[in-house]
């Protein structure tokens, strides 16, 4: 293996080359529009609502969209790695295979997980008579699929190249058509507007539904093959064989992400969650820019692996994790100097006790961005075993370290732990990144001959 690409330490970007830093500029502006977005819709949600009826509503579209993420059984992921592969190889027919397999068993998968979750309260209520707030997860559960088909159609747009339509049918548009129907209703009726939970669910739904039609109308506009008149050709076999790790990875990033969660809750109280959500929101802003960076570098990283252009695949990575590296600068700065007076000034002075915790997941993703997308390009390179050994032991980590941390600091000890886990973990991967594929996974920008787009 060759491990000879030259490389400078933390620098500019090469002013040559704009094509990457074009993509990632329009993926940090969907990923602020998304949150503004999402900001207005909960506000407008709230003050319709109710405290009440909005946490009725919160919680059954936080549990579906976490079911979700099982659901799509790392599919969009597949579609990331193998259909720019088969879109540069003019293999129309595997195309076409691949989207209606990954369909098929989207369907199949999010009707095992509606009748699970029916089944479950249909128990419930005969037995103890239900509880608060079951008929919005009941209405709810018809979004899983709704919001696995947009990832998945999403993922395949970007996959062929929309990188920004493909982003906004995965990220935005459920969103934003949720706003504008619950706004334009709002407008229409004036002060005789009002909903509760359910109602604000079916019109999520109808949102969704919209989005997953307009993604699947956008796919069919990105083929450069008439559907209809190719053949079809399924590697089910191959493309069960793949999946299986990444649903297996997919698991596992649901439990890492939720054990400080549960184990706050049983260790220190429901006090110290609302406080630690709130700090954790807090640093999903300082890294506002990896999620749109990663969904722009999964498809231009699988069509450079077909190619075998190590150099370029070198400067997609890099010059991706220097942006969000340097993007998470001025959020994270802003947070550790005046979080206390913002945290007060948006929720109030109770929840000033999360100011510890937003200065550890302030720190704590900016050294992340230092390592840039390592799970991504080890799924590509079929190396998706390695991430399952290394999670597996950031889940055992992350338990012990909780556990250890959280009953005498509280949110701090768990922010704590979640960061020290997941640096640990990138460190690995990243080191077996080089080792396993020559591409160093770090902030650098290589002294190579590169080619590839804007070149």
């Amino acid at each position: 293996m060759n491990h000879s690409i030259k490389a400078d330490t933390l620098i500019q970007l090469p002013g040559k080359d704009r094509f990457l830093a074009r993509k990632f500029i329009q993926a940090l502006g969907l990923r602020i529009c998304v949150l503004l977005v999402g900001f207005a819709t909960s506000v407008l949600l709230a003050r319709i609502l109710g405290p009440t009826e909005f946490g009725y509503y919160l919680f059954a579209f936080s549990l579906m969209t976490l079911i979700a993420i099982p659901v799509q059984a790392g599919m969009p992921m597949l579609i990331t790695k193998k259909l720019p592969q088969y879109d540069h190889g003019e293999q129309h027919p595997l195309i076409k295979g691949l989207l209606i397999q990954c369909a098929f068993l989207i369907v199949i998968f999010s009707a095992i997980a509606i009748a699970g979750i029916n089944t479950f309260n249909l128990w419930w209520f005969r037995t103890s008579g239900g509880y608060e707030g079951m008929e919005v997860v009941v209405w709810g559960s018809l979004l899983i699929p709704l919001i696995a088909f947009a990832t998945l159609s999403g993922a395949a747009i970007r996959s062929l190249q929309r990188h920004f339509v493909g982003q906004a049918v995965e990220t935005a548009l459920r969103q934003a058509l949720l706003l504008a129907l619950i706004g334009s209703l709002s407008i229409i009726f004036n002060s005789a507007f009002s909903l509760d939970a359910t109602q604000a669910m079916i019109l999520h739904i109808l949102a969704g539904l919209a989005t997953a039609l307009i993604g699947w109308l956008a796919l069919a506009h990105t083929f450069t093959f008439d559907w209809h008149k190719v053949s079809v050709h399924f590697k089910t076999r191959q493309w069960l064989k793949n999946l299986a790790p990444l649903a297996v990875i997919a698991g596992m990033t649901v439990i890492l992400g939720k054990t400080d969660i549960i184990m706050l809750r049983i260790l220190a109280g429901a006090d110290e969650v609302a406080h630690y959500y709130v700090a954790a929101q807090f640093g999903m802003l300082v890294f506002i820019s990896a999620q749109g960076v990663r969904l722009v570098n999964g498809p231009l990283l699988a069509r450079e692996a077909k190619t075998g252009n190590r150099p370029y695949m070198q400067r997609i990575y890099s010059q991706g994790a220097l942006f969000v590296f340097l993007t998470t600068i001025p959020t994270a700065m802003i947070l550790i100097l005046f979080g206390r007076p913002i945290i007060e000034l948006i929720f109030g002075a109770p929840f000033i006790a999360a100011y510890a915790a937003v200065i550890v997941f302030s720190v704590g993703y900016m050294l992340q961005a230092l390592f840039g997308t390592t799970e991504i390009i080890l799924k590509i390179m079929d190396h998706e075993a390695t991430i399952v050994r290394a999670f597996a032991v950031a889940i055992v980590a992350n338990i012990l370290i909780n556990a250890i941390l959280i009953p005498p600091l509280g949110i701090f000890g768990a922010a704590l732990a979640s960061m020290t886990v997941t640096i640990a973990s990138k460190l690995y991967l990243s080191l077996q990144i080089y080792r396993k594929i020559g591409i160093r996974a770090f902030a650098i920008i290589p002294r190579a001959s590169l080619s590839g787009p804007g070149q």
